[in-house]
């Protein structure tokens, strides 16, 4: 077990992490518009730049308890943060819509890893006593990342609104690789199987709940931004400021 020091710094890395990705999906959400009027692309193509995002997050994120029994979820971390900071700096130097959504699947990609390698992590270091305040912590970091980034649209440009990313990622591949290694080994003795956990009813209930959820979120995410712009005419620092306390409730 590693030291309660290498503890904490490990959850420190994790919540910055769960910042880093969840800003990303709220600092776009009002400025869809803007980008659609600097690219001169119809708002709804525009709106893909969440789904890019959204979907490979998705779809992926199954994906790395396996990768976590071959790797150490050290190495996982570093290499997604980085791939996450290369997504954002794609989409920081390009007006093609084309680039930018590839740099948003990039990113979308690397962000499915915190998720997952957040739960078994943290779940292995800390005493059983003490997992839902630290589940809490890694969850509610979550929270503050979108926050912040629905705080930042309102006073930035959408070019701006990614060299956050981008610097954070370097920055939380750099403590990850500069950070604890006890704790962050493989899971080399441990047997994932996602059909024997489908046959379970109520964790089928549970992945339903979360499947509707998610694609709630998802929408609100997409048109939020684009029905206030196009029905009310409203700029990027109102929708902005209205979408706070959307978030306070989806949350």
């Amino acid at each position: 077990m590693p030291k309660n020091s290498d503890r904490r710094s490990i959850l420190a890395l994790f919540c910055l992490s769960g910042i880093l990705i969840s800003f990303n999906i709220s600092a776009l959400i009002a400025t869809i518009p803007s980008i659609a009027r600097s690219l001169h692309q119809p708002a709804g193509d525009v709106a893909a730049i969440v789904s890019f995002y959204m979907i490979p997050y998705g779809l992926c994120a199954l994906y790395y308890a396996h990768l976590a029994t071959k790797y150490t979820v050290r190495m996982i971390m570093i290499a997604s943060s980085v791939l996450f900071a290369l997504g954002s700096w794609i989409c920081l130097f390009s007006d093609q819509m084309n680039i930018i959504l590839l740099g948003r699947v990039i990113s979308g990609i690397a962000a499915a890893a915190v998720t997952p390698m957040a739960l078994m992590t943290l779940g292995k270091i800390f005493e059983k006593k003490v997992h839902g305040r630290v589940i809490g912590l890694f969850f509610g970091s979550s929270f503050f990342g979108s926050t912040l980034g629905l705080i930042l649209s309102e006073f930035s440009t959408w070019h701006w609104l990614f060299i956050v990313p981008t610097i954070l990622g370097c920055i939380v591949a750099g403590g990850f690789f500069l950070g604890p290694r006890i704790g962050m080994e493989a899971n080399r003795n441990v047997k994932i199987n996602y059909w024997d956990a489908l046959r379970v009813i109520g964790l089928r209930r549970i992945l339903l709940l979360i499947f509707l959820m998610s694609m709630f979120f998802h929408g609100v995410c997409k048109w939020y931004g684009v029905f206030l712009d196009n029905v009310y005419a409203l700029n990027q620092q109102t929708i902005s400021f209205m979408g706070l306390p959307s978030l306070l409730y989806i949350k």
